[in-house]
């Protein structure tokens, strides 16, 4: 092998372990597209987990569920996105019967891991554990909330 041949496969050699490096991080994490979506749906579950308790909130103070996302995000003292962050569409509320109310989202992804929490605990797929679409929470003001 020549002098000159030298640097080229050297420059060859890192420029192969660099694109395994990368790829091997894209495995792992997946796309960048993969990651947003990820992290689009947990930040609807922390929304939708904050509604939960800016519902209960509001019912003790008013002792009657809001009727709509904009009373609660209206409401002095409470300060809650009543807004999907990927879309900017209001998540759906529905005010039920007796203190029950259903929080539905659109979700890009199945829940990692939780289906698996949630059915160890007995709840099967309740509590925040969703599938990729639209899914809905039927919940009560006053009922505690499992930790999954």
């Amino acid at each position: 092998m020549s002098r000159s041949a030298v640097p080229r496969v050297v420059l060859g050699v890192a420029g192969v372990a660099v694109a395994a490096v990368v790829a091997g991080g894209v495995w792992l994490m997946g796309s960048p597209a993969e990651q947003r979506a990820r992290d689009l749906d947990k930040r609807r579950v922390s929304d939708l987990r904050d509604i939960a308790d800016d519902v209960g909130a509001y019912f003790k103070h008013h002792e009657r569920l809001p009727e709509s996302l904009a009373d609660l995000a209206g409401e002095s003292g409470l300060h809650v996105t009543i807004r999907d962050p990927g879309t900017g569409r209001e998540y759906d509320y529905q005010a039920l019967e007796a203190g029950a109310y259903r929080l539905c989202a659109e979700f890009g992804r199945e829940s990692e891991g939780e289906a698996r929490r949630a059915a160890g605990l007995g709840l099967g797929p309740g509590y925040w554990y969703h599938g990729a679409g639209r899914q809905c929470f039927d919940l009560r003001v006053g009922t505690p909330e499992p930790d999954l």
